[in-house]
């Protein structure tokens, strides 16, 4: 996409290259379709890690970067909303996305604890998996406010169309356990997560993270069983550092 307005880019040429630890590799060069979104399957037998992609429109030589994550079965995730849960508020990106559209900058803000607490997740082995209720046309947005903000590194997962990113159980809520799901029948285990809509508590439920542990800040904290959450992390990141390291099929 393309501007402040976010315009998609249609029927356009993109290469995409991957480095595979041996330097950049061409994967593949395909047009997008209408929503300016590609689809290109690596299958190199490339072994666990994460490795750097960059997609490359033909015709203007921009270009955008990605991440793929190569886990084994049995990975244990920890699941983490973003608006309102390592935000302040869910308005915050909505600030963000006017300000840009005005001409303006706006920086959400974290809650406190909240990059402290996936740090923590990392430090006992978890691979933190952020999924938002964000429409896809914000990942890039998305991005770079956990890299300013030195959020551990992780997955990341958005809403693939405007009706998914919807508030309520029928769009973010189905959604999110949609994706939940699949990870499950790939064979990741969901340890535990954070979020602070209903939505949240519902996906996070029926995908079976029980409300013992699931971590819920904000208006809706403590809800239907979850951990109530008021302010701050910084008491959770405290609980997370004083839990015994995760069991994961690799070396993390």
């Amino acid at each position: 996409m393309y501007g402040t307005l976010q315009m998609a880019l249609k029927d356009e040429p993109v290469r995409v290259f991957l480095d595979d630890c041996g330097g950049w590799k061409n994967v593949g060069e395909v047009n997008t379709d209408g929503d300016g979104r590609i689809e290109v399957v690596v299958d190199r037998g490339l072994p666990l890690g994460v490795y750097e992609v960059r997609m490359e429109v033909v015709g203007d030589a921009s270009s955008a970067p990605a991440y793929l994550w190569v886990l084994p079965k049995g990975t244990h995730l920890a699941v983490f909303d973003i608006d309102g849960t390592l935000t302040t508020d869910d308005g915050e990106l909505i600030q963000q996305v006017l300000a840009d559209v005005f001409s303006g900058s706006y920086v959400p803000k974290a809650y406190p604890g909240a990059v402290a607490l996936t740090d923590a997740h990392r430090g006992i082995g978890h691979v933190e998996l952020y999924m938002t209720g964000r429409p896809y046309w914000l990942t890039s947005k998305t991005r770079e406010w956990l890299s300013e903000h030195e959020f551990a590194m992780g997955p990341l997962r958005l809403a693939g169309s405007n009706a998914e990113a919807f508030p309520s159980e029928s769009g973010v809520g189905k959604y999110k356990l949609e994706y939940l799901k699949s990870l499950l029948e790939a064979g990741f285990v969901l340890d535990l997560a954070y979020g602070n809509a209903t939505t949240d508590i519902y996906a996070y439920r029926e995908a079976g993270i029980s409300p013992e542990l699931t971590w819920i800040i904000g208006k809706n904290a403590g809800e239907d069983g979850t951990n109530a959450v008021k302010d701050s992390w910084e008491p959770r990141v405290s609980e997370v550092n004083a839990l015994p390291s995760v069991n994961q099929p690799f070396d993390w």
